[in-house]
């Protein structure tokens, strides 16, 4: 018979037992962390995303990137001072995507946390309407499952509400000169290789479709982010932090 799979519940006091009762191992444990964009970081995902900007994890770690501790009148450490952390990012031309903002409407409290064995937390992307979920096998094993409809749905929303700029045109010009130069290199291949037709195929296509996108983007007035076609699995449910 196959394992049986249990799903995340109400969260319970850390015990040996832990993770069959709900509570993640304590490997999947990972601190607070908040995303951020650079000006030339953009990507073309697929005809229903287009154009879309990349983001990125920072994780606040002790000694690292002007990060340091904070000590409490016991001197013990009660937390991490990351304005160095933040002050780097700024002079680089990072947007910093604060979990806290409440200017970012329903995606506020971006980040939030699963209680792991042994009073530990796992942060991750999640929010009222959905996020990365996690099953839980027999042993102690855990399985994430990623929220990336969900996560495009975000990167589309910071471009439409202004809290990312559109994509400029020389990464337009970038990204296409990239596109090209593959294509080339695959049409020579194809020339010896004739099974290898289809991908050229296929990259004209990606090519043909991004032109397009980028076309839409400039003639079209701002329109609504794409509908979901389906709500994500709840397979579990973090803590709102």
């Amino acid at each position: 018979m196959p394992p049986t799979v249990i799903t995340v519940t109400t969260p319970k006091p850390p015990t040996p037992s832990a993770v069959e009762e709900g509570l993640l191992p304590a490997s999947e444990a990972r601190g607070k962390w908040f995303y951020t964009h650079m000006p030339r970081d953009y990507e073309f995902v697929d005809e229903k995303w287009g154009f879309l900007p990349n983001l990125c994890e920072q994780y606040a770690i002790a000694g690292v990137n002007g990060v340091r501790e904070v000590m409490g009148p016991n001197g013990k450490v009660i937390g991490v001072d990351d304005a160095g952390l933040r002050a780097g990012l700024l002079r680089k031309g990072a947007t910093i995507l604060d979990p806290m903002d409440p200017s970012l409407g329903p995606w506020h409290k971006y980040v939030r946390a699963y209680n792991c064995v042994g009073g530990g937390k796992a942060y991750v992307f999640s929010v009222d309407k959905g996020g990365v979920t996690y099953s839980l096998f027999p042993g102690g094993m855990a399985v994430a499952h990623e929220a990336s409809d969900l996560l495009r749905e975000f990167r589309a929303w910071l471009v439409e509400n202004g809290k990312i700029p559109p994509m400029p045109k020389p990464v337009y010009d970038f990204l296409m000169e990239m596109e090209n130069v593959a294509l080339q290199r695959q049409i020579k291949a194809a020339s010896t290789n004739p099974h290898l037709g289809k991908r050229v195929e296929e990259r004209q296509a990606r090519i043909a479709t991004m032109r397009a996108a980028w076309d839409w983007m400039h003639t079209t007035p701002a329109a609504p982010a794409p509908e979901r076609t389906a709500a994500p699995v709840r397979l579990s449910a973090p803590v709102a932090a």
